[in-house]
């Protein structure tokens, strides 16, 4: 829900776009080009044709090699969004729904097994806090270890303010001072990062060995190019968890920091206690939402919301 949110200024974004897709996807269609050819026998006399062939020629084939390699990384980029949720677990795909229940079933078992285990070591909760709504939060529980860790980061300030992130955030994420928009966006970038590798190796491991099968490829391509897909997209994968968990505490970090940020810039009163912040939140969400304006009101004038904000 915060990918939207985190386009930044164009040098990081042209970082963003060489690292998390254009590099990945130079060796994606570059590895399977040698399978393309490998396959059909001819990697060696492929190579001695391309060493026959004049300069001029080979300039345009390569030329015309990273053109297709960006096309192919803005279709990737653009597609980030669809990526992330698809490791969520947001899943739209024949047989959906039976693999998401078994998988959702596991990880509230999970969830509730830490839960019990809280009484003789609290230390459980830390496991909890990184990776997990809290254990009476059984139904927002997701098939996946990144739709957990970052339904955790959604849910925190539903749970200690009261502020539905989904409305708040579009809104809070244009009063961040530069400097916390870069450790957002680079936790952010990290993230997608090995998302990325992980959904190429996935699918090169998938489209490879296809193409070998219905060639007749080698057995050991078949293999190398299988169990080495597979390989990538699981050890990718895990190491994306950890940015995972680095990106949701900035998102908690967010909502500690600026909320009263945002409620200055919207010429409501800052709250005196956690009672009167929580109804006040839940009033802003219904005026947002439901255009309710309830209880809520403005302060007199924007000097009297600079001295809240300095109190």
């Amino acid at each position: 829900m915060f990918s939207a949110a985190l386009e930044k200024a164009t040098s990081l974004f042209d970082r963003r776009f060489l690292i998390n897709a254009f590099f990945p996807s130079f060796i994606f269609c570059g590895l399977s080009v040698v399978v393309a050819i490998a396959g059909q026998g001819d990697l060696v006399s492929t190579a001695n044709a391309w060493n026959q062939q004049n300069t001029a020629f080979q300039i345009v084939t390569i030329v015309g090699f990273i053109s297709l390699v960006t096309f192919f990384s803005s279709i990737l980029v653009s597609n980030l969004t669809t990526i992330v949720r698809l490791y969520e677990g947001y899943w739209n795909f024949p047989l959906n729904r039976y693999l998401k229940k078994i998988s959702t079933s596991w990880y509230q078992n999970r969830l509730k097994e830490l839960g019990e285990r809280l009484d003789q070591d609290p230390s459980y909760y830390e496991e909890i806090y990184l990776n997990y709504p809290l254990p009476n939060q059984l139904e927002q529980v997701m098939p996946t270890r990144v739709g957990n860790i970052l339904k955790n980061a959604e849910l925190y300030p539903l749970i200690r303010y009261k502020i539905d992130a989904v409305l708040i955030w579009p809104r809070l994420y244009n009063l961040f001072p530069e400097h916390f928009i870069q450790t957002l966006a680079e936790a952010r970038s990290s993230f997608e990062f090995m998302l990325v590798r992980s959904f190429l190796g996935g699918a090169f491991a998938l489209l490879s060995s296809i193409y070998l099968l219905i060639v007749g490829g080698t057995w050991w391509l078949f293999l190398l190019c299988f169990w080495g897909g597979l390989l990538v997209a699981w050890f990718a994968y895990n190491a994306a968890l950890g940015s995972a968990r680095l990106y949701a505490q900035q998102v908690k970090a967010a909502f500690d920091l600026y909320r009263n940020e945002l409620l200055i810039q919207m010429r409501l009163p800052l709250p005196t206690n956690l009672k009167e912040e929580r109804e006040q939140w839940q009033a802003i969400g219904q005026f947002l939402y439901r255009n309710l304006p309830g209880s809520l009101k403005y302060t007199n004038d924007e000097a009297d919301s600079s001295g809240q904000k300095q109190a």
